[in-house]
């Protein structure tokens, strides 16, 4: 007859403890992570909206320019897929019986960015959006501690970029889990680093509408990045496709991946170890994983490598009025702004961090 063997006495059973798991994983962190960046876009907002956000028009002239033809073709497709992806959403909620899907709080997160957009230029102008744009003032000027609190003249395309970034975001996820779909059976041996590839083509296939379509009809614009090729006859179409179209890739195929990317059970990176809370506790942290994720991949990932660029742009071409929009002065265009001349120029300043940035009041009669 056997007995079970006490060893040492300890007062604890002989029974072998397990060892000891943790029940924090990365969705936890992430959304811990999360939770001062929210505090940062909340003042942001909140000093924005009460000194009164405005649509920039002053330079505006009613003609049906090259600009004029580029925003309005960008936002009618833009809105035309966001209203298929919408659909494919709905479509997910009722085939799973349940609102906050994976693709429903990715489609938020992404939104919760359009703040942000603003950081390109959080030393020099750099990144030019049309007036053409259906757009508002960019909040960036409210963003504490930010140097160039004169980059709330940028107009900040609302409609375009909001569609881009919450449902193309997730539509590009949706046709690349579709792509991988079709190609796996046929290469069986696909390893992490060939999807990667394959989503990171799949964002470059995407991103090229910006070279052709964008920078070509003047709906943005890199006036003076260096290692920039010049794109159509105006010789402000300037694009920089180092580092911008493998950054801008990168945005897409790291979304994709996200939600690409499952464990057995069907679960992203954000949703695991998440059991022992309620239903909706991990919808919270979900969410607010995904939020830290979104901003990260947008501000990080498409935005932050423009940077070093933004302190050695060459001399600006002269701009019209609709893309100059009283950011600085250039002889044979717009002059007499009080900002003195673009970057660029040997006579250019760039503006240091001003005292008592937390309650900015950025607002301007650039309307």
């Amino acid at each position: 007859m056997s007995t079970l063997s006490t060893g040492p006495a300890t007062g604890h059973s002989a029974v072998a403890e397990r060892p000891h798991r943790s029940r924090r994983g990365w969705p936890h962190y992430l959304a811990a992570a999360a939770v001062p960046l929210m505090i940062y876009n909340v003042w942001t907002v909140v000093a924005w909206l009460a000194d009164g956000p405005h649509e920039i028009t002053r330079f505006r002239t009613g003609e049906h320019t090259r600009d004029w033809y580029g925003a309005r073709i960008l936002e009618g497709a833009v809105v035309l897929i966001s209203v298929v992806v919408l659909y494919k959403i709905y479509q997910g909620c009722r085939q799973q019986r349940r609102l906050w899907t994976f693709d429903m709080l990715m489609l938020l997160a992404g939104a919760s960015t359009w703040w942000a957009n603003g950081v390109t230029n959080w030393f020099n102008p750099t990144w030019i959006p049309s007036t053409q744009f259906v757009n508002v003032n960019d909040p960036c000027s409210y963003m504490p501690l930010i140097p160039n609190t004169d980059c709330g003249l940028i107009p900040y395309p609302w409609l375009f970029l909001l569609c881009v970034e919450s449902t193309l975001l997730v539509g590009f996820g949706m046709m690349m889990s579709w792509v991988l779909a079709k190609v796996r059976p046929r290469m069986a041996q696909l390893s992490k680093p060939r999807i990667w590839a394959i989503l990171l083509a799949g964002g470059v296939a995407c991103f090229l509408g910006e070279p052709l379509v964008i920078i070509q009809t003047g709906a943005w614009i890199y006036p003076g990045t260096p290692i920039s090729m010049q794109i159509g006859p105006a010789e402000y179409a300037r694009y920089p496709p180092f580092p911008e179209l493998l950054i801008a890739s990168s945005f897409l195929a790291l979304a994709g991946g996200l939600r690409y990317f499952k464990d057995d059970q069907g679960r992203t990176v954000v949703e695991r170890k998440l059991e022992h809370h309620s239903p909706r506790a991990q919808k919270v942290i979900t969410f607010m994983a995904l939020y830290l994720l979104a901003h990260v991949n947008l501000v990080g990932v498409a935005t932050i490598p423009l940077w070093p660029m933004s302190f050695h742009q060459t001399p600006w071409p002269v701009l019209p009025a609709t893309l100059n929009a009283r950011l600085c002065d250039q002889p044979g265009g717009v002059t007499d702004t009080g900002r003195g001349p673009c970057p660029g120029s040997p006579a250019y300043v760039l503006r240091m961090p001003r005292n008592g940035n937390w309650w900015h009041s950025g607002a301007d009669t650039n309307r």
